[in-house]
This record gives C-alpha cells, sequence and structure tokens, in this order.
C-alpha cells in the first residue's frame, strides 16, 4: 500500500481566502452588526493577501535553499538552517521579496512596476499593519479611508506582486493568480455583542 503525501499549496489558498470575501453579501439585524462584520471582513482581505505574498516568497526561497548546490545557501554559509537565514536576511516582506528576485536574477518591483511597489507599500504601510495592530483612536478615519478603496486593492496587489515573477521569468502566471478557485456566497451576523 502506498502512502499519500498531502501537499498544501499555502500561498494559493491565503490569497483564495482574502478573494473570496470580497463581494461576499451581509446580512446583519443591526448597523453596528454589519459595521463589525465589514471589518472583519475587510481585515481578511488584508491580512491573508499579506500571508500569501509571504508564504510564496518563503516557499520559493526554501526550495532554492534547499536544492542540490544552492547557490543561496552556498551564498549564505553562515546559516546553518533555512529559518535562521530568513530571520537575519529577510525579516519583513520587502528584503525578501529583493533577496528572490536578486536569487533569479530578475529585475526588482520598484524597477519594473514601480507603481505595483508604491501600492505595496501603502498596503503595508496604512492597512496591513493597522488590521495587524488597530489602534482604537484612529478607528473611524481608517475605516472611512479603505471604504474609499477598491475591496479588491489588497488581493490585487497580492496578484501583482507574486505575478511579477512569472512575468519577468516569462513564464505565465498559474491559473491560482489568474481567478479564485474559493467562494463564500454570504455571511449571517447574530447581532448579540
Amino acid at each position: 500500500m502506498e502512502l499519500h503525501v498531502v501537499r498544501f499549496h499555502v500561498a494559493k489558498a491565503y490569497l483564495d481566502m482574502a478573494r473570496a470575501v470580497i463581494d461576499l453579501k451581509l446580512q446583519a439585524p443591526s448597523h453596528d452588526s454589519m459595521n463589525d462584520a465589514e471589518f472583519g471582513l475587510v481585515s481578511c482581505t488584508y491580512v491573508y493577501s499579506y500571508m500569501s505574498i509571504t508564504a510564496f516568497v518563503s516557499g520559493q526561497l526554501f526550495d532554492r535553499w534547499n536544492r542540490e548546490g544552492s547557490n543561496l545557501k552556498e551564498n549564505h554559509d553562515q546559516y546553518e538552517v533555512f529559518e535562521q537565514f530568513m530571520r537575519k536576511e529577510a525579516p519583513d516582506l520587502k528584503s525578501g521579496l529583493k533577496l528572490l528576485c536578486n536569487e533569479l536574477k530578475i529585475k526588482k518591483h520598484h524597477e519594473i512596476a514601480p507603481t505595483t511597489w508604491q501600492e505595496l507599500t501603502k498596503f503595508l504601510k496604512d492597512y496591513r499593519d493597522y488590521f495587524v495592530h488597530p489602534n482604537p483612536e484612529d478607528f473611524n478615519g481608517i475605516m472611512t479611508k479603505i471604504r474609499e478603496i477598491p475591496r479588491n486593492f489588497a488581493s490585487s496587489t497580492a496578484v501583482s506582486v507574486i505575478g511579477h515573477y512569472f512575468d519577468e521569468l516569462n513564464q505565465e502566471r498559474p491559473d491560482w493568480l489568474k481567478k479564485p478557485s474559493l467562494f463564500i456566497p454570504k455571511v449571517r451576523v447574530d447581532g448579540k455583542r
């Protein structure tokens, strides 16, 4: 009998989750309940989009680190394990993105797609950080700004950032970047606080 190895495509799963809540219909018994639910769902698009990019970059670097005759491992031989390498060489997403570009010998995002890089910076600084560490004092102002941005801003940014690698390598973007595969038709909110 053969063992079945379960494999997960983490970057795809996170991106699917980010996109699944964008057009979802909400039913809520009160305005307050609707606001709470909307905040929760919008936060999903930002946090899961960020996690998708992070999973993609770390997965690609991990794959290259573990290859036979790895240039990445050879050029960073002061690190014994991948986790140590990532902590020191790619402590944040932007340094990981640049490191992967260097490893693949392709142009960096800001060189070829400055708009995407600016959107990523805005996404990380203004919104992702806010959803991870919400400041109650700024809550209404931030949510007002976010409501003015297209709901797919975070997931579209993730698609652009990840797609950059395929584009630069003249490879077709995978289907999971082109269209979502997870759909959540509606969410019912209880309304009790």
